[in-house]
């Protein structure tokens, strides 16, 4: 095959990533301010987010058997469904603003929990796919989706702190559309997996430690959305504004990328497990940073740790499932493990506003940090094998 053959499809998967993680950096990082603007308080806007992270840890393992069953849709058409379902409900954002607070709320819930669920389609979408003989390169792929998340977060700070936050729903539509567009045109075709006897004994009897690793990845994703859905009150508890907000993401975004971009070099030094075990600490490191940081100006700083912490996560979490779990487990497992980035969420949203109304931005700080302690510990535990091999 020919290399401009070999480029195609990890371009245009690596747009479908794009366009993904551009409406992280559109509607979630900014659901906070735009609907703090609409008169919401912080506690309601965490008990949405919490119930939109929810439903969509629900659907998220659901939707992963139904997409292992041999006669089901493929990977690709579930994402096209869901994705026009996405932009039916975030057409009724702007429209319900400032008519109906509940239809707001009830459109931006729709909104987060169909992205959400969403992700562990995304992820396999890339490791399920082969193309004349060639996988696609997901870390590659996963980095460009961080830098474009950089860019989107940089560029929509300066933006709103200019023109307000009332645009935010129609580039959330317009990033999606093209997400769509590249989907379908992406080349995938559903595999027929051999069903094995091994059924029998149930999906985490044959993944006995996965359980484990699941519990330390909820940990991790609380702490680190207990800081970035509550990122504005944050950079402004530290002297920031809006713009301070988008150069907040765009650093930790940025970073992300060489990290992402070289994994599958880094798998060769470290397995993707020993690479979860650093993340742990990475993210204790980075929390600590962010709790003792005394202005905006050292949070930025603390915010380049993001590339020893979720950046590993990011990518070592779906390399390594990928590697203990057979054919006919792909999607289910992605898809439990992106549950749990779910359920970090939900706890996040819903002890985050009330922190914030009670006890203040250093309290909040304080539980991230507690939460990535318990998370790195727990990983350490979880993993499969704890040398520091290569990946095979």
């Amino acid at each position: 095959m020919s290399g401009e053959g070999k480029k195609t499809p990890n371009v245009r998967y690596a747009l479908i990533m794009a366009f993904y993680w551009s409406n992280y950096a559109i509607l979630l990082n900014y659901a906070n301010v735009y609907l703090l603007e609409k008169g919401f308080r912080a506690t309601s806007i965490g008990a949405m987010i919490a119930v939109s992270a929810g439903l969509a840890a629900v659907l998220q393992p659901l939707i992963g058997a139904y997409a292992d069953r041999e006669k089901s849709l493929s990977v690709k058409s579930i994402l096209l469904v869901m994705t026009l379902l996405f932009l039916l409900f975030n057409a009724i954002i702007p429209a319900s603003a400032g008519n109906s607070a509940l239809l707001l709320m009830i459109a931006f819930s729709a909104s987060i929990t169909l992205m959400q669920a969403m992700a562990p389609l995304a992820n396999a979408l890339g490791t399920l796919s082969t193309y004349g003989g060639e996988k696609v390169n997901f870390g590659v792929a996963r980095g460009v989706g961080s830098f474009v998340y950089a860019v989107i977060s940089l560029l929509l700070g300066r933006f709103t702190q200019q023109y307000g936050n009332a645009p935010v729903p129609f580039l959330a539509f317009t990033a999606y559309t093209l997400f769509f567009v590249t989907i379908f045109v992406f080349p995938f075709r559903k595999a027929k997996t051999e069903q094995r006897q091994t059924k029998r004994s149930g999906f985490f009897g044959r993944y006995p430690r996965f359980p484990v690793i699941l519990l330390a990845n909820v940990c991790l994703y609380t702490g680190h959305m207990l800081l970035n859905t509550f990122m504005f009150q944050v950079v402004s508890a530290k002297g920031g504004n809006n713009t301070s907000l988008g150069i907040s993401f765009a650093i930790a975004a940025m970073v992300e990328l060489p990290v992402m971009a070289a994994f599958a070099l880094l798998l060769k030094k470290i397995s993707s497990g020993g690479w979860l075990i650093i993340c742990g600490l990475g993210f204790v490191v980075k929390s600590t940073a962010s709790l003792l940081a005394p202005n905006v100006g050292w949070f930025y700083v603390s915010q380049f740790l993001q590339m020893s912490a979720y950046a590993l996560l990011a990518v070592a979490a779906v390399y390594y499932v990928d590697s203990i779990m057979a054919p006919e487990d792909a999607v289910k497992g992605q898809a439990f493990f992106t549950m749990t980035n779910t359920v970090g969420t939900m706890c996040a949203s819903a002890l985050g506003g009330v922190l914030l109304d009670m006890m203040g931005v250093r309290t909040l700080l304080v539980f991230v940090l507690g939460f990535s302690v318990a998370g790195a510990l727990l990983m350490v535990f979880g993993v499969k094998t704890l040398q520091f091999s290569a990946q095979p």
